[in-house]
């Protein structure tokens, strides 16, 4: 990753930040984002410049167009160029006892808008910038959810299943440009974004035991297992890794 010119959204915590710092630490230049955690993805930028690193923050939410054209602008500006994107924001608000039908509409549109919408538009206006590069690599943040249905998670399950696809169409897309595109599939991660949805259902403790029976490793992932494979699905050295999408799920959709 030396020499690369990086943008990683939703970076201020979990598996975002265990993605900017690896990248930082690989060499690349970084800008992380967050949408509203602006003391969090500051202190991820303080920590890669405190180690050696050039790291900058652009704040805003990915799902809003104008906000996303300006994230990309000011990373841009701040770097010099962009070669390398990690479509990583995301939410989850199921409190894991909700059917379809049981999902506002209000719900299932935020998660939409965040999860696929958001990775839509900040690749949008970032691909010019990488062609200008010469080509890079795209990196979407997905899920075993996409590949494989959780219960009482549709709006989940439906966006990350929807980032795989569009991450395997700028693959396809822009495959003679010199731009590669991946989705990196975790399974459970140690992360708060998992921590609060479990202490949010009704039946939290049975479904945490449930999930965890799920991996056959025995035990959850965490940030740092999943960064790591995403470096080299983001690497130079592997130019001819494109359209792929990579469970990093300790054996979960392997059973």
């Amino acid at each position: 990753m030396e020499g690369r010119l990086a943008l990683v959204t939703g970076a201020s915590r979990g598996i975002g930040r265990a993605i900017a710092e690896r990248f930082a630490a690989e060499g690349a230049a970084v800008v992380v984002n967050a949408a509203q955690d602006c003391a969090g993805a500051e202190a991820v930028a303080a920590r890669i410049v405190e180690a050696g690193g050039r790291c900058t923050v652009a704040m805003g939410d990915v799902s809003d167009a104008d906000a996303a054209e300006r994230i990309v602008a000011e990373a841009v500006a701040a770097l010099g160029g962009l070669d390398t994107l990690v479509n990583n924001a995301g939410i989850d608000i199921s409190d894991g006892t909700e059917k379809v039908a049981d999902f506002s509409i209000e719900a299932w549109d935020r998660v939409q808008a965040v999860n696929l919408r958001g990775a839509f538009l900040i690749s949008k206006f970032a691909i010019p910038h990488i062609l200008e590069r010469g080509g890079g690599a795209i990196l979407g943040v997905g899920s075993v959810a996409g590949l494989t249905a959780w219960k009482h998670d549709a709006h989940y399950n439906a966006s990350k299943a929807g980032l795989h696809l569009l991450m395997q169409s700028i693959a396809v897309d822009y495959a003679e440009a010199g731009i590669r595109a991946n989705c990196v599939c975790p399974g459970v991660i140690e992360t708060t974004m998992h921590t609060d949805w479990i202490e949010t259902s009704p039946d939290g403790r049975e479904l945490e035991a449930e999930i965890l029976a799920r991996h056959p490793v025995g035990r959850y992932g965490r940030v740092e297992d999943v960064a790591a494979v995403a470096v080299t699905l983001c690497a130079d050295e592997n130019r001819f890794l494109t359209g792929a999408l990579v469970p990093v799920d300790g054996g979960y959709t392997a059973v």
